[in-house]
């Protein structure tokens, strides 16, 4: 019983890590226009979906923001999204801002803390 027990565990866990996973690639992917609110209350998120470090803090950040909503992600590889790098003084991804606060890194500690200014 235990045996069937931790194999059914085993399994749920694979279909699960490997739905989250399409699902994340799926959204990471989306390359469509973003409009940004001057009232957006959401940590703004600047990525590429072909950056490395962007790559790196991209599971962490969408696993959050299933619970919490409080995220916006704005693909830069999308032509339509760049007209946010002068808006923005964008000069690297990903760059996180929150209310005229900016981070551009890869630190979670850090990234966190921005996030955490909202709340």
């Amino acid at each position: 019983m235990k045996k069937k027990f931790l194999l059914s565990f085993a399994t749920f866990l694979v279909l699960f890590g490997t739905t989250f996973l399409i699902s994340m690639k799926n959204f990471e992917d989306q390359k469509q226009p973003v409009e940004i609110s001057e009232k957006e209350s959401r940590v703004i998120v600047f990525y590429r979906d072909d950056c490395p470090d962007c790559q790196k803090v991209f599971p962490f950040l969408y696993a959050r923001n299933l619970v919490f909503n409080d995220l916006l992600f704005v693909n830069m590889n999308s032509e339509s999204n760049r007209k946010y790098i002068d808006q923005y003084s964008l000069e690297s991804v990903p760059t996180f801002v929150s209310k005229g606060d900016f981070y551009s890194g890869i630190s979670l500690e850090k990234i966190y803390s921005l996030i955490q200014q909202e709340d």
